[in-house]
């Protein structure tokens, strides 16, 4: 069969005047289950049969900046994604009561609040293991995978001079010190008004979630990356009677969040 491709703008498909117009383009074409729809930015890529990898990246537009180690595939349309939206309501919840509790301390009120905010604004999409090299696609099997009807979103961003943390607060950046241990990091989380913790929990696409001794007593020499998301835990007289049970309901949630 002739390889039909179509690329769709907002435009195409309705009104310009209607808000969050591509938001909709892409639920219009992932209705059929029989397509492939690829969502890259603001762009949509829909399919009508099975693609490799390698064909996709070839019809994406303005791919050429994109620090792909940094690059994720996502399931937008995967089964668990209900139980993954019920377990962010969960947590927004107890973040609502833990800034009631919290009234007293203007300070903590207001990261707790950032927090909530942060994480209801999260879109959700389960990640895929899919390691995107589009200079190994043409070679190699293994990197060019043939990806089947459903709705992804492939997330991509240019080479970040940053690390990204996540906390109370929400989430603020801090400048990417080279091969520096993480623990080198904790001046940013003292500046965020953060009580240092003794692990960072590492996200990083297409790896399983690292964690990072960083307390004085058992740190190591481990360092971050370019483009690292980092889970600072919420230490445990904030959390109340939520305890631990909270850090590890969030930062499983992490691993669904599509990164920018």
């Amino acid at each position: 069969m002739k390889l039909k491709a179509l690329l769709l703008t907002s435009c195409m498909l309705l009104q310009p005047s209607l808000a969050n117009s591509q938001e909709v383009t892409a639920a219009v074409a992932a209705s059929d289950p029989s397509l492939l729809v690829i969502e890259f930015g603001p762009k949509v890529q829909i399919f009508t049969e099975a693609q490799r990898l390698s064909v996709i990246l070839q019809l994406l537009p303005n791919t050429a900046d994109i620090y792909w180690p940094t690059a994720q595939l996502y399931n937008a349309k995967a089964p668990e994604l209900a139980e993954v939206e019920n377990s962010r309501q969960q947590l927004a919840e107890q973040l609502r009561l833990l800034t009631l509790r919290a009234a007293d301390n203007a300070l903590l009120s207001q990261q707790l609040m950032a927090l909530r905010q942060q994480i209801l604004s999260w879109r959700l999409a389960k990640p895929l293991h899919e390691i995107i090299r589009p200079a190994s696609v043409e070679t190699s099997v293994q990197f060019n995978p043939n990806i089947g009807p459903g709705h992804y979103v492939l997330s991509g961003a240019r080479r970040s001079n940053a690390v990204t943390f996540l906390g109370l607060g929400g989430e603020f950046f801090a400048q990417y010190q080279g091969g520096a241990p993480a623990y080198q990091y904790l001046d940013a989380l003292e500046r965020n008004r953060l009580a240092l913790p003794e692990y960072f929990y590492v996200a990083r696409a297409n790896m399983p979630l690292q964690t990072i001794p960083v307390a004085s007593w058992n740190r190591s020499e481990q360092p971050l990356q370019p483009g690292d998301l980092v889970f600072v835990p919420l230490p445990d007289d904030v959390l109340s009677d939520y305890g631990e049970t909270f850090n590890m309901q969030l930062l499983e949630l992490v691993r669904y969040r599509v990164m920018p």
